[in-house]
C-alpha cells in the first residue's frame, strides 16, 4: 500500500530522535491525511447469557474505505460496560493481521441486567463517526437481583412484551448463501456424539477471508434480542488526539514545573519500567512542549508499570500521564429488560447445569498460547552471575567486592558509586564521566543507597554489559542488571519525580477445550457434559474450496445453531448459519 511510506516516515519523526516525543499540530495533520481511518467490528457467541456461561469474541480491525483488514493499529481494548459505565471488564488485546480473540467468564456476582461490548482501538477515537464499536450484551443471573434502573425480570413482566423463542425442527434445512454452504452429516444427532461440518466454498478466491464459527444450542429465554449487526456510535466531546500505535501500545503524558503547571518542560528525560520476572525498561526525552511518548511492542506479563523522572531537580517537576479512556457520555443507551415467566425454570435449570459443568474446570481447560518472553533491551550480558552459585555474603557491598568481578563499588562523600570496568585505561576515557544503568527486576535505581541497602539474600542474579552503551537519549558507562528471586523488588510511592500505571496486561490467545468422544477414557466417561457452547473457533482462513471441521455433542439435548461470519480478502462480509438437533 502507498501509505506505509508514510507510516514509516510518522514513525520515524515520532520514535527514533528527539521528535520522538512530539505530536504537534502539523504532525497531527500529515497523520490523518496519510493514515487511513479504520473502524473495528466485534462477532460474538451470543448476546444472552446466563451467569457461570462464557462471552467469546473476536475482534476485526477495518480500513473505513475498503473495509479490508487495516494495516495500522497494533492494539485493540474492548470493554463491558454496565449501567453507570460499571466496568464488568477492560481487554486489552494485540492485533495480529488485524485480528484478535479473546473471551469473558460471567461470575455469579454479576446481575441481571443489559450491558454493552465497547471496542475501539486508540486511532478510531479521533473519528467523527464509528469512534468505538458497540453491542448489546444481556446477562440474566436467577440467583441476584436486577442491575440499577432495570426492572425485576422474573416477577413484574407485561405478559406482551416477549415469545419465548422457539424453532420448528421440521423447518430445520442446510443454511446457504450464494457464497458459502454449511453441510452436515446429519441433522440429528446423539448425546457425545461426531459432528462433521463442511464449509463448502460456493465462489473461489472471492470468498478467502478470514471467519469465526459459533455452535451454541439456542435458548428458551423469553427475551428480546438485538439483531447481529454494528451500530455506528459517536463521541460527543473529546479535547485530545490519538496517535496510531502502529507498532505498539503507547504511554504517554508531560512534565511540568510545580511552579508553572500549564507550561512543559523540554529536554527531560523519563524512564519507563515493567516489573517483575519479565521486565521492560525505556527512556525517552520530552519535546519541547514538554510531552513524552513510549511505544511498548514488547510482551510483557506483568501490571506493575512504574514512570520516573530522570533529572537532579526532578523533586521541582511533575509528572502527568495521559488519560486514554473514553468519556462515552451519553453515547450508551441502557433499557429496561423483562423476560417472559414462563422461562423461569428453564433459566434455573441452565444455571445448575452451568455451575456443574464450572466444576469440572480445572478437567476441561484451555490451553494457552504463551508469547515469547522479553529479551533485555541489551541483548546478552557481558557475564552473569547467580549467587547460589558463590559463597553468600550479608551485603550487597560485600557480594560486589568478593563475587562481581568486573564491576566495583566505592563511597564518594556521602554517597556510593558503581563502575563498570571494561579496560585498563578506563579512568582516562572520554566516557568515564557517565555512570552505568543500574537496574533492579528492571526498575531504574537513580540513588544507589536502594541498592546498597536491599538484601543480598533476595537476589537471584547479577549481569554486566561492559562497555559504553547508548540507549535513547542517554550514554551509560556499563549496565549492572540484576534479578530476585521473586520479581518484587519496589521503590517508595512517594519517591519524587515517580509515577505508579497500573497497566492492563494483554490477553493471551488460547485454543478452547473441545473433548474427543472417539477416545475411550473412564475419567472422560464419567465427567458430566453440559455444555451449551459446543463449539468456539474464532479464527477460520478459508482459502480453499472445501474445509471440514469436527466437533462433539454434549450431553445437552435441544437445537444448536451454527453460525459463520467473517470477511474476505476483498472487505465483504458474509454470514451464513443452520441448525442441528440433539436427541439422546
Amino acid at each position: 500500500m502507498k501509505y506505509l511510506r508514510y507510516l514509516h516516515i510518522i514513525l520515524f519523526c515520532l520514535f527514533c530522535n528527539r521528535a520522538i516525543c512530539q505530536v504537534e499540530n502539523d504532525i497531527q495533520l500529515k497523520m490523518t491525511n496519510t493514515i487511513p481511518a479504520e473502524t473495528v467490528k466485534i462477532h460474538i457467541n451470543d448476546n444472552v447469557l446466563v451467569s457461570g456461561e462464557t462471552l467469546y469474541y473476536k475482534i476485526f480491525c477495518l480500513d473505513n474505505i475498503t473495509n479490508k483488514v487495516s494495516a495500522v493499529s497494533k492494539m485493540a481494548y474492548v470493554e463491558l460496560l454496565g449501567i453507570d459505565n460499571n466496568t464488568l471488564f477492560k481487554h486489552k488485546i494485540k492485533l495480529r493481521n488485524s485480528i484478535a480473540n479473546s473471551q469473558f467468564f460471567i461470575p455469579a456476582n454479576v446481575k441481571t441486567g443489559h450491558y454493552k461490548l465497547i471496542a475501539y482501538t486508540q486511532w478510531t477515537k479521533n473519528n467523527d463517526e464509528n469512534a468505538f464499536f458497540q453491542k448489546d450484551i444481556y446477562i440474566i443471573n436467577p440467583f441476584l437481583g436486577s442491575s440499577n434502573k432495570l426492572q425485576d425480570s422474573i416477577e413484574n413482566t407485561d405478559s406482551n412484551t416477549t415469545e419465548i423463542r422457539q424453532i420448528e425442527i421440521s423447518n430445520i434445512n442446510t443454511a446457504k448463501t450464494q457464497s458459502i454452504a454449511l453441510v452436515l452429516d446429519s441433522n440429528v444427532y446423539k448425546t457425545r456424539s461426531k459432528v462433521a461440518l463442511d464449509v463448502k466454498n460456493l465462489k473461489g478466491t472471492t470468498v478467502y477471508g478470514n471467519y469465526s464459527l459459533s455452535v451454541r444450542e439456542l435458548d428458551s429465554v423469553g427475551l428480546q434480542r438485538e439483531p447481529y449487526g454494528e451500530v455506528k456510535e459517536t463521541l460527543e466531546t473529546y479535547d485530545q488526539f490519538y496517535p496510531p500505535e502502529l507498532r505498539g501500545e503507547i504511554i504517554s503524558g508531560y512534565i511540568v514545573s510545580k511552579e508553572n503547571t500549564k507550561k512543559g518542560l523540554p529536554d527531560i528525560i523519563v524512564s519507563l519500567s515493567i516489573t517483575g520476572e519479565n521486565p521492560v525498561y525505556k527512556n525517552v526525552i520530552t519535546d519541547k512542549k514538554g510531552r513524552f511518548f513510549f511505544n511498548i511492542h514488547e510482551n510483557y506479563t506483568s501490571s506493575n508499570c512504574i514512570l520516573q523522572i530522570v533529572d537532579e531537580n526532578k523533586e521541582n517537576f511533575t509528572l502527568i500521564i495521559d488519560d486514554k479512556s473514553i468519556n462515552y457520555s451519553d453515547s450508551l443507551k441502557f433499557e429496561n429488560l423483562y423476560l417472559n415467566p414462563n422461562t423461569e425454570d428453564w433459566i434455573v435449570s441452565r444455571s445448575i447445569k452451568n455451575q456443574i459443568e464450572n466444576s469440572y474446570n480445572e478437567i476441561k481447560q484451555d490451553s494457552t498460547i504463551y508469547q515469547d518472553l522479553v529479551k533485555p533491551f541489551y541483548s546478552t550480558p557481558t557475564v552473569s552471575y547467580v549467587l547460589d552459585d558463590y559463597k553468600r555474603f550479608g551485603t550487597v557491598r560485600e557480594t560486589f567486592i568478593e563475587v562481581i568481578e568486573g564491576a566495583g563499588i566505592r563511597k564518594n562523600k556521602d554517597k556510593y558509586v558503581f563502575n563498570v570496568y571494561y579496560r585498563e585505561e578506563h579512568k582516562n576515557d572520554v566516557f568515564s564521566i557517565y555512570t552505568p544503568l543500574i537496574l533492579i527486576d528492571g526498575l531504574l535505581i537513580q540513588d544507589n543507597q536502594y541498592l546498597i541497602d536491599y538484601n543480598p539474600y533476595k537476589i537471584e542474579s547479577i549481569s554486566l554489559v561492559k562497555g559504553v552503551y547508548f540507549f535513547g537519549p542517554s550514554i551509560f558507562d556499563g549496565i549492572i542488571d540484576i534479578r530476585t528471586k521473586k520479581g518484587d523488588f519496589s521503590l517508595p510511592a512517594t519517591l519524587a519525580g515517580l509515577k505508579s500505571l497500573n497497566l492492563e496486561v494483554p490477553q493471551e490467545r488460547k485454543i478452547y477445550y473441545r473433548p474427543n468422544y472417539q477416545v475411550k477414557t473412564e475419567d472422560l466417561k464419567r465427567i458430566p457434559d453440559y455444555r451449551h457452547q459446543l463449539l468456539w473457533q474464532p479464527s477460520i482462513s478459508l482459502n480453499s474450496e472445501l474445509k471440514t471441521i469436527d466437533f462433539f455433542t454434549s450431553d445437552t439435548e435441544g437445537v444448536f445453531e451454527i453460525v459463520l461470519e467473517g470477511y474476505t480478502v476483498n472487505g465483504n462480509y458474509i454470514t451464513t448459519k443452520t441448525y442441528f438437533e440433539v436427541k439422546k
